[in-house]
């Protein structure tokens, strides 16, 4: 990974390879739902792409078991963004 980042072509950050929480947003599920869609109609059976869904959510389920756990009645949220905010 840490040659594959180096690569100034690709201009890939080492954040997209490493583990974190679960996807958020519109893109990611739709753009994976079109690629599972297209395996399906090739008669494809990609066992990774697969099970990203599944995952993403068993992720999201943990966070929230484990914020229910702490018996808080309030907890804070960081959101972080790849796209700069809107102007109006």
């Amino acid at each position: 990974m840490e040659v594959f980042c180096r690569d100034q072509k690709l201009n890939v950050s080492s954040a997209y390879l490493q583990p974190g929480f679960a996807f958020g947003g519109s893109c990611l599920p739709k753009d994976l739902r079109a690629l599972l869609y297209k395996a399906k109609e090739l008669d494809l059976e990609p066992p990774v792409l697969r099970s990203i869904l599944t995952s993403n959510t068993n992720q999201v389920e943990e966070a929230y078991r484990l914020i229910k756990n702490t018996g808080k009645k309030k907890i804070a949220i960081l959101g972080l963004s790849f796209k700069p905010a809107p102007t109006i």
